[in-house]
């Protein structure tokens, strides 16, 4: 009898390839082949019978292994080999959560989430075991069909896969033929003994390295010289480049010292940032004038693109259409920066941030909540990561290295978008090279704004991380910090405020938290008569946080009254603000639980992630896991222990990922789902280790903390606003 096998849920067929491809492919046929050949037994066996296979491929930089790694799965694409092929960027971790997120959307597998990288990833990683499709991923290693990684690391072809293939570079016979199939079309060429001989002496000079030959003929290309030309230009300007640079990057130095001016500006920006996908909006500011005066011709599209034909033809960096993004290669982008030397890169970072700043969104008079905008933010993340890399890197090797106002600025803003993602480990990196920053700054640049922000960003990442005694501290400064401001800035005093009295009120100091709460309250009524189009805006943010105070403090009646009109006041604000709405219904959620109101409890608690899906979606946010957790608590007081367990194996999943910086949500999840699973009888031994895991942590953390065997031990260590 055939059984009948469950449909896929994947989207297929489904590619997921870099969208800037190199057009022109030369030799490599022996490796493609031992490629084929590597995983030919593994296509000669069914679906299910087939083994996971894998195979890296190592090598120096730009040696070719990428592209030999495009070609392969071209091939088997056009041959309609594959029913899935997926390219993975696995160089940076912000790189790599992505790909799976592009990789679960293109699937539109029914889980994925945009933007929630690591529900991403599990949902990908569970799909791949499951699938009965041919699948070839290329960056990294899955559970079943093929696997093709690049990789620089000698020691990832030994340990992480079956086999490894070195892509060595070429010799001077193959790196000479590859330069004259590159110049083929050129009428200047011809194949006289001399040139040859001189494609032969380029070749030994580069030591076959692809990317730099590829360079060097866009060099001779644009200048219409023959190869015998170009070498004895560089014979006769070798003293130009300094001694200690090796060859091969010698000749990168001819490449760039053949651009224009604003070719070089350009290459000199995108030298700082995410070398993968540079978006054309960010030279393309709606405030032209902001831009630095070496970059001012980006204002002007016919400037702007006669500048980028430049780059282009010298292939130095391509252009996809369809996204509108530019790519280029690290190994160009180290080799430009080491080219401009130490004024040129301070000047090149400088000019990086001028336009980074101005594309990433920030909350200012206009845009209170940056929730809105975080689908642009997304877009700009890993260019602020990469020029806070560059930064730490070029401060490291030269101390006198600064910064603009202005990167101190856009740092913030990202600060505040990394928060309200729940992203601690980005935003502790930002944290501190923000504050290393903001010394370079001469005195009069380090404002009251830059300072107060930067201290608070400081101080909520420590209480959310368990650290509520030092954040406190933090959060009271930037209160100071921001009386100082003159004129007194009350709508800034406000906020500031409410972060003290939150992480007061996590402390568990309730009567000091309300203090400051009303002191809060009283900025805003402040604040709010002064204007004239916003006039009551954001007070629901201030009930909704007061009211988790004083559901803890004892006091659920006025609690409750606080929360129907945080409420009222959401479902009246245009554009809808669901991000505080979802807060809103989290809060009743816990009234009700404290009452012993289950059936409303359950809605709330139930009301509260489906609002936050309608914005973020992010199943592995913090704050999802936290509604998991109380609506297994829910199911366990009601006796529904399937439920309970379901919930709160789910809300564990959540903060499994994030144990390392949320100890105590991660501790009361192993507490609570250990009370669960002892009372099935099968379970008990895991019911027990979880316990025990549960207690430690605890002792570790708070050894003061109180009965290891109740929730409120593990709920007073939570910050107040997901407790």
């Amino acid at each position: 009898m055939q059984v009948s096998l469950p449909k896929d849920p994947a989207k297929l067929p489904c590619v997921v390839l870099p969208t800037i491809r190199t057009p022109r492919f030369f030799d490599r046929a022996e490796l493609i082949q031992r490629i084929e050949e590597h995983f030919g037994n593994n296509l000669s066996a069914g679906a299910d019978e087939r083994p996971f296979r894998s195979l890296v491929r190592h090598g120096l930089s730009s040696v070719g292994k990428t592209t030999i790694a495009l070609k392969y799965a071209e091939n088997k694409l056009h041959r309609g080999e594959l029913d899935a092929l997926f390219w993975v960027y696995s160089e940076k971790l912000v790189s790599l959560k992505q790909s799976f997120t592009n990789i679960a959307l293109s699937l539109k597998l029914p889980e994925a989430r945009s933007g929630d990288h690591e529900e991403n990833r599990a949902v990908v990683l569970n799909w791949l075991p499951e699938t009965r499709t041919s699948i070839l991923l290329i960056g990294v290693l899955a559970g079943r069909g093929r696997a093709l990684v690049t990789t620089r690391n000698l020691k990832v072809a030994f340990e992480v896969a079956d086999t490894g293939m070195e892509i060595a570079n070429w010799d001077n016979e193959e790196g000479s033929k590859f330069l004259l199939h590159l110049l083929q079309g050129d009428s200047a060429l011809d194949l006289e003994d001399s040139e040859i001989a001189s494609a032969h002496d380029l070749a030994d000079k580069l030591s076959g390295h692809a990317l730099a030959i590829s360079a060097l003929a866009g060099v001779i290309h644009r200048r219409a010289w023959s190869i015998k030309e170009f070498m004895e230009f560089y014979n006769q300007h070798r003293s130009q480049v300094p001694s200690r640079t090796p060859a091969i990057k010698a000749l990168w130095y001819m490449s760039f010292k053949s651009l224009d001016a604003q070719s070089h500006a350009i290459l000199a920006v995108m030298s700082f940032l995410e070398p993968d996908s540079i978006p054309q909006a960010l030279f393309e500011p709606e405030d032209p004038t902001a831009l630095p005066a070496s970059l001012a011709f980006c204002s002007d599209g016919f400037g702007f693109s006669e500048a980028i034909e430049n780059v282009l033809i010298s292939a130095l960096i391509k252009r996809d259409e369809a996204s509108r993004t530019f790519s280029l290669h690290r190994l160009v982008q180290a080799s430009f920066k080491d080219f401009l030397g130490p004024d040129g890169r301070q000047q090149a970072f400088n000019n990086a941030t001028i336009p980074l700043f101005q594309a990433f969104p920030r909350r200012d008079s206009k845009i209170l909540q940056l929730y809105l905008l975080w689908d642009r933010c997304a877009v700009y993340l890993q260019h602020v990561m990469s020029l806070k890399d560059c930064f730490l890197q070029e401060k490291e090797s030269k101390p006198k290295f600064t910064v603009l106002q202005a990167y101190c600025e856009l740092s913030n803003s990202c600060q505040r978008y990394l928060l309200e993602l729940s992203s601690y480990e980005k935003l502790e990196s930002l944290v501190d090279a923000n504050t290393i920053a903001l010394n370079t700054l001469p005195e009069e640049q380090q404002t009251i704004g830059l300072q107060g922000s930067l201290t608070s960003h400081k101080g909520q990442l420590l209480v959310r991380i368990g650290k509520a005694k030092e954040g406190v501290v933090l959060l009271k400064k930037s209160y100071d910090i921001r009386g100082r401001a003159i004129p007194f800035n009350h709508g800034e005093s406000t906020w500031a405020a409410c972060n003290a009295a939150t992480g007061i009120a996590t402390l568990n100091q309730f009567e000091e938290a309300i203090e400051w709460y009303e002191r809060c309250s009283a900025h805003f009524t402040t604040w709010s008569e002064q204007q004239s189009e916003r006039k009551g805006e954001g007070s629901a943010d201030i009930k909704t946080n007061l009211a988790h105070c004083l559901v803890w403090f004892g006091q659920p009646e006025r609690a409750r009254e606080l929360l129907a009109e945080a409420l009222a006041e959401c479902n009246r604000s245009e554009p809808f603000n669901w991000a505080m709405a979802a807060c809103t219904h989290f809060a009743p959620g816990t009234v009700d639980r404290v009452e012993h109101k289950d059936e409303p409890t359950e809605a709330h608690f139930m009301e509260a992630p489906n609002l936050r899906a309608n914005g973020d979606q992010l199943r592995s946010s913090p704050f999802n896991g936290a509604c998991m957790y109380r609506l297994g608590c829910i199911a366990l007081d009601r006796g529904q222990l399937e439920a309970a367990i379901k919930h709160l194996r789910d809300a564990l999943a959540v903060t499994e990922k994030r144990k390392h910086n949320m100890v105590a949500e991660h501790m009361r999840c192993l507490f609570k789902l250990s009370e669960a699973l002892e009372q099935e009888p099968q379970h008990v031994e895991e019911a027990s280790r979880l316990r025990d895991e549960a207690e430690r942590l605890l002792r570790q953390r708070a050894p003061n903390a109180g009965d290891p065997g109740k929730e409120s031990t593990y709920d007073n260590l939570i910050a107040i606003d997901w407790r």
